[in-house]
C-alpha cells in the first residue's frame, strides 16, 4: 500500500521482511527504464511496534505525526519515529493501568438520579465509572476509545449494572453508557448481544445510552445492535444531544426512545435567548418524533421548572442529586425524589 505526501514523496507500507537496498535498486532500475536515471533515490524505513497492539502503534504514530505539525521543531524520519515509539510507550502503560483497573474492578461504579419533572419522583439512574475515591474518568474517556479499551469499560459497566439489578428486584432502574465505538465492533457487539440475552432481570430497568464523543463510522451496524436491545425491552437514549456534529445523523439514522439534551443548552436556559430557543426547536422535534427528553446539568429549582414549561420529560442534575456510590442505592430509604 503506497500513498503520495509531498510532490517528491511517497510513503509505502511494506512487509517487515522486506530488503530496503534491494526495493531501492528496483525503484532506479524503474526510473531508468523511463528515462529517469539521474534522478536520486533516498528509501527511509521506519518498523512497526510489534510488542504493542497495532491499532495502538497507529494511533500513536498518528498522535506523533500530530504532535511534530503542531511543533516548531524540524523533524526527520528517525526523530518522528522515536516520538511515536515515546508516546506508544506511556500509551501502552496506561492501557495496562486501565485494563488491571477494569479486570480487578478496582474502581467504583457511581449513580446519579434522573428525575420526572411531572412527577419529581426518581424514573432511574445513570451509572457513572469513577476510579477509587470517586475520581472521575473524563479525561481517560478520549484515550479509551481511540485504543478500543472503551469497549471492555462498556462491557464492564453492563456486567455491573446486571448484578446490581438481578440481586434484587426491587432495586432502581440504571442506565449504561455506551460508546459508539463498541457498536462499530462487531466482535464486541456479538459478545455483548450475548451478554444481553441471558439477563434474568426485568428489561424495562436496565436501558443504554448511545454516546456522541466517537463518531459512527458504521451507523447500519450500530443500529441494528440497539434495535436488538429494543426488541428485547431495553430503552435507548442518544446521549448528548446537541453537543456535536453527529447529533441530527444520530436521530435520523438511530430509532431511540429517549434522547438527552446536552447540558450546555441547559445551563444557558433563559439566559440566552439563541441557546432557549435551539433548545426549544430539540425538544419540539423529539415530541413531533415521539421521542422523551432528558435535560442534563440542572442546578435550580429556577431551570426545572423552565424546562418543564417547554415540555422535558426528565431532568438531570444536582439539583436533583449528585453522583453517589451504586452500593448506597442498596438502601430503598436513599431513594429521594424531588420536584421540579
Amino acid at each position: 500500500m503506497s500513498r503520495r505526501v509531498g510532490s517528491e514523496r511517497i510513503a509505502l507500507v511494506h512487509d517487515a521482511n522486506a530488503h530496503i537496498e534491494a526495493f531501492q535498486a528496483e525503484i532506479r532500475d524503474l526510473l531508468e527504464s523511463f528515462g529517469l536515471g539521474d534522478a536520486h533515490v533516498h528509501v527511509d524505513s521506519m518498523g512497526d511496534a510489534p510488542d504493542i497492539e497495532p491499532e495502538l502503534a497507529v494511533q500513536a504514530f498518528i498522535h506523533a505525526v500530530n504532535e511534530a505539525g503542531e511543533s516548531e521543531a524540524a523533524l526527520d524520519i528517525t526523530s518522528l519515529h522515536e516520538m511515536a515509539d515515546k508516546i506508544a510507550k506511556r500509551a501502552r502503560k496506561r492501557i495496562n493501568e486501565i485494563r488491571t483497573t477494569i479486570a480487578g474492578r478496582v474502581f467504583e461504579p457511581f449513580a446519579q438520579p434522573i428525575v420526572d419533572l411531572e412527577t419529581g419522583k426518581i424514573a432511574h439512574y445513570e451509572l457513572l465509572l469513577r476510579l477509587p475515591d470517586g475520581r472521575p474518568v473524563e479525561e481517560n474517556v478520549g484515550f479509551a476509545e481511540s485504543t478500543g479499551l472503551i469497549c471492555e469499560i462498556d462491557y464492564a459497566m453492563t456486567e455491573i449494572a446486571a448484578h446490581f439489578l438481578r440481586d434484587d428486584f426491587d432495586r432502581p432502574s440504571l442506565a449504561v453508557n455506551l460508546s459508539a465505538r463498541s457498536l462499530s465492533n462487531m466482535a464486541w457487539s456479538k459478545k455483548f448481544l450475548a451478554l444481553v440475552a441471558d439477563l434474568k432481570i426485568d428489561r424495562n430497568r436496565l436501558s443504554f445510552e448511545l454516546t456522541e464523543t466517537y463518531q459512527v463510522k458504521n451507523s447500519k451496524a450500530a443500529n441494528a445492535v440497539l434495535q436488538k436491545l429494543r426488541e428485547r425491552g431495553h430503552k435507548v437514549c442518544i446521549d448528548d444531544f446537541g453537543a456535536g456534529s453527529a447529533g441530527l445523523h444520530y436521530l435520523r439514522s438511530f430509532d431511540a426512545d429517549v434522547v438527552k439534551i446536552d447540558g450546555s443548552y441547559v445551563r444557558n436556559a433563559g439566559r440566552s435567548k439563541r441557546d432557549t430557543i435551539l433548545m426549544g426547536g430539540m425538544i419540539s422535534m423529539c415530541q413531533q418524533l415521539g421521542i422523551r427528553t432528558v435535560a442534563e446539568m440542572i442546578e435550580s429549582e429556577t431551570t426545572a421548572a423552565l424546562l418543564k414549561s417547554m415540555g422535558v420529560t426528565y431532568g438531570q442534575g444536582f439539583y436533583f442529586g449528585k453522583p453517589v456510590p451504586l452500593e448506597t442505592l442498596k438502601d430503598k430509604s436513599k431513594s429521594a425524589s424531588r420536584a421540579a
